[in-house]
């Protein structure tokens, strides 16, 4: 294959770059009802809008805490130990943008090692990062559903199989990464079982022969998480950060309750509802939950907001969860984006194979 010169690489990066700035400003051009949008503000407290927002904000700035923490812990060269914000952004944005949040992972690995971090260590600290929230999200939404399961069986029972659906997924996700770190030769041996008898069949034949790439996919996650929990001070701090991160998350519809200049509604409810509305909506696969937020929404919180009120209430939430992270993220990610072309036509990136890359022992 023909290596790109040094215009046509700038042209691809720059193309890129007007790439995500007009797919960001297409998607919220054709997914707002701007005609709504006077009504909204006419109608709202917005001293409780503007609180949502600052929550928001807040969340936005823990994302990149959490991350720049797991940095520190697995990357001990302190000159790449500034790019946290970047990591945070740029994965919320491309979790609103990708179906099923997919995007972010290989977006990030690839920022890092233009950043001088290895494919290692970079594999290390993304996956540290997804573990850490899915299990934490996890607990939170176990105890929510545990503390409320009449309510759900009674009032929302049309909710119950996506539910456990979200539930189900996290819970062989966060099981799945606990026996490759308690049992990675049995993981190995199970990988062997599913490839081989998939492998067989036409539509998985891609599976085949990937046994070796697998085990390499096993070994560095085992190193990865065992690297992390052993680093006591940064899994407490992640920790604490990443529940007050979820918390403030799902505090949101209380800031939309007051808005809407309603009262009644106990703070502990509309979290719970908040939270049973992540995880509902967790299984489907559209960009950002687009569509399902709005829809799931109203079928949550109907009995809590009025009639008259709910269709405004929607519109705020579909701003404060989506748009206006998309907004912020998205110009945070023009910005890096921008940042780290004009570094590399000057020279000062350096990429960083499996073979240059040291973990420490």
């Amino acid at each position: 294959m023909r290596k790109l010169t040094s215009k046509e690489k700038k042209i691809a990066q720059y193309g890129f770059l007007l790439f995500l700035i007009g797919f960001t400003l297409y998607i919220i051009s054709t997914t707002v009802d701007y005609r709504r949008i006077p009504d909204v503000i006419a109608f709202v407290d917005k001293k409780f809008l503007f609180m949502g927002m600052g929550l928001v904000v807040i969340y936005i700035i823990l994302e990149t805490a959490v991350f720049q923490a797991i940095i520190n812990s697995v990357e001990k060269d302190k000159k790449k130990r500034t790019i946290g914000l970047q990591m945070g952004t740029m994965g919320l944005y491309y979790n609103l943008v990708t179906p099923f949040a997919s995007g972010s992972q290989p977006m990030q690995i690839y920022v890092m090692n233009r950043y001088g971090i290895g494919l290692s260590k970079a594999v290390a600290i993304v996956t540290n990062k997804t573990v850490l929230f899915q299990t934490v999200v996890t607990i939170i939404c176990g105890v929510i559903i545990f503390l409320n399961k009449a309510m759900i069986v009674s009032k929302y029972r049309h909710i119950i199989m996506l539910l456990t659906i979200g539930m189900v997924m996290n819970l062989v996700t966060i099981l799945g990464g606990l026996m490759i770190v308690l049992s990675p030769k049995f993981m190995k041996k199970f990988a062997d079982i599913v490839i081989n008898g998939l492998g067989r069949f036409r539509v998985f034949r891609f599976l085949r022969g990937k046994n070796e790439r697998c085990y390499n996919y096993i070994d560095e996650f085992n190193k990865s998480i065992l690297m992390y929990i052993t680093d006591v001070k940064s899994l407490i701090i992640t920790l604490i950060l990443t529940f007050l991160q979820l918390f403030i998350y799902f505090s949101i519809v209380f800031c939309i309750y007051k808005a809407s200049k309603l009262a009644g509604a106990s703070f502990y409810l509309l979290f719970s509802l908040q939270v049973l509305l992540y995880m509902t909506i967790s299984p489907i696969p559209t960009p950002g939950n687009v569509g399902a937020n709005e829809l799931t929404f109203f079928g949550i919180f109907r009995g809590v907001f009025p009639k008259k009120y709910i269709g405004y209430a929607v519109i705020m939430y579909s701003f404060l969860v989506y748009y206006f992270i998309l907004l912020l993220c998205g110009i945070c990610t023009w910005i890096s984006h921008y940042y780290m072309n004009k570094l590399e036509s000057q020279g000062k990136f350096k990429r960083i194979s499996n073979e240059e890359d040291t973990y420490p022992r």
